[in-house]
């Protein structure tokens, strides 16, 4: 991206980190455990380790093409330390089973929004062209298609749960029990789990795994998928988490007017957002919650560089086109703000 254009400012997220302490804290820090589990393979040992050399070489060849004046930031929302236990995580695998469901990304209109923990399927409303009827056909074969996932005996992997999210027209409303039903549904996603619903699918299909079955089943069980026998591998993972969230998270900050300090400081997350808006001459947005570090900055150039605020509205809105969205550009877009939702970087 540097090479390619001419940046003001250039973000990039790296998961590694977060998904190798998730699996592996156990494995780096047997230690920190009542149980220090079984002995793995030096790999696995060391996978956090070698993860972070990986992300220091990636940092390196970043810091190789930036300038004596220019800024790098390194942030994290969260650190990590060990769980009280093992945690299971099932992970499905689904994308392969869809097709012999009837359903299509394309031409369904449905969006995977995540396997991880949940399955969760989306319906869209962006394809006009697709009857309300049409659309609610497909809902109803997205929720037959994940409560089809089931043991050799018939019972549920995954117990599954639709969701209404657009208005229903005339003639095709639900019974006053399935309102209710469907209002306690989305006080549970709203106010459990924390999913931020809004008017834009014309569905969602979630559903929770049944972690009694699946431990019973996991390695080795046949399972069943639309009738059909799988091997559970096939449709779900299971992941063991030995690491979890920590609050103590990590900033690095180098270059420019950047304050060489060894030493450790405190900075709040919420202060990332105004410091890059102020490294950038630019006035700080009066809606963010954070403050400028300025004991981070060397004094001189603060003097030379008052923090500015400004309105919200104050801020020209970006440059509409006049290209014409598509039912795939819209359904892209969706899965995007759909995943960027569930990790709570959207509201």
């Amino acid at each position: 991206l540097v090479d390619a254009f001419d940046l003001e400012v250039g973000a990039v997220s790296f998961y590694t980190p977060d998904s190798r302490s998730h699996r592996f804290w156990r494995a780096a820090f047997p230690d920190e455990f009542e149980d220090p589990g079984p002995d793995v393979p030096a790999e696995l040992r060391n996978a956090i380790h070698d993860g972070y050399q990986g992300m220091d070489r990636v940092l390196g060849e970043i810091m190789a093409e930036l300038q004596a004046d220019d800024v790098l930031l390194v942030a994290s929302d969260h650190g990590f330390k060990a769980s009280e236990g093992p945690r299971p995580v099932w992970v499905g695998r689904i994308h392969s089973h869809l097709a012999r469901a009837g359903l299509d990304p394309e031409q369904n209109g449905i969006t995977v929004v995540t396997q991880f923990g949940v399955l969760a399927i989306s319906v869209s409303r962006a394809d006009e062209t697709r009857s309300f009827a049409d659309r609610d056909e497909t809902h109803t074969r997205v929720y037959a298609f994940l409560d089809s996932l089931r043991n050799a005996d018939g019972e549920n992997l995954f117990n599954a749960y639709s969701v209404d999210i657009a208005e229903r027209p005339k003639g095709l409303g639900r019974s006053f029990f399935a309102n209710a039903y469907q209002w306690i549904l989305r006080q549970v996603l709203t106010y459990v789990f924390g999913v931020e619903l809004d008017t834009r699918p014309h569905g969602i299909v979630f559903a929770l795994p049944n972690s009694d079955v699946l431990e019973v089943a996991w390695p080795d069980a046949t399972v069943r998928v639309l009738g059909e026998a799988h091997d559970i591998g096939d449709v779900v993972e299971r992941q063991e988490f030995t690491g979890t969230h920590d609050p103590i998270a990590v900033f690095i900050a180098a270059g420019g007017p950047i304050v060489h300090s060894a030493e450790r400081g405190r900075l709040s997350v919420l202060d990332i957002g105004p410091l890059v808006f102020h490294l950038s001459s630019e006035p700080v947005p009066s809606d963010l919650e954070g403050r400028v570090p300025e004991s981070w900055l060397d004094p001189a150039w603060l003097a030379e560089h008052p923090i500015r605020s400004a309105e919200v509205g104050s801020f020209p809105e970006l440059p509409r086109g006049d290209a014409t969205v598509t039912p795939r550009d819209a359904r892209e877009q969706l899965e995007i703000e759909e995943r960027l939702r569930g990790l709570g970087y959207v509201e």
